[in-house]
């Protein structure tokens, strides 16, 4: 297994495409039916989901390798999406935050 903790959700009925802020520094970030995890001490959780504290984005060793798990998508451009989808969103300084810190964890695992 990838986890040995729980990966539990989705966290909001699915299918629900929405923009989600996570902490600890205010980021936003488009779901799309994630899950959240816990449970795993071996993981170093990344970013929690703000509303309930639960962790949406955590990191770990698995073998000889390292395993990114993320119950949202820091891959899409959640400004497009959510201008999309009718969200008004907080501006580009969170995309910009948004965009670093997943180069910063593609680079961790030592893909960039």
């Amino acid at each position: 297994a990838l986890y040995e903790g729980v990966a539990k959700g989705p966290l909001y009925p699915y299918p629900q495409a929405k923009i989600v802020t996570l902490s600890p520094s205010p980021l936003d970030a488009f779901y799309l039916g994630g899950p959240y995890f816990h449970g795993d001490a071996g993981y170093e959780v990344i970013l929690r989901y703000a509303e309930n504290g639960e962790a949406a984005v955590v990191i770990g060793n698995r073998g000889q390798g390292q395993v990114l798990l993320m119950g949202v998508h820091l891959e899409i451009d959640h400004y497009l999406e959510g201008m999309r989808l009718g969200y008004r969103l907080r501006g580009w300084r969170s995309q910009e935050e948004r965009l670093a810190l997943l180069r910063r964890l593609l680079h961790r695992l030592g893909l960039i």
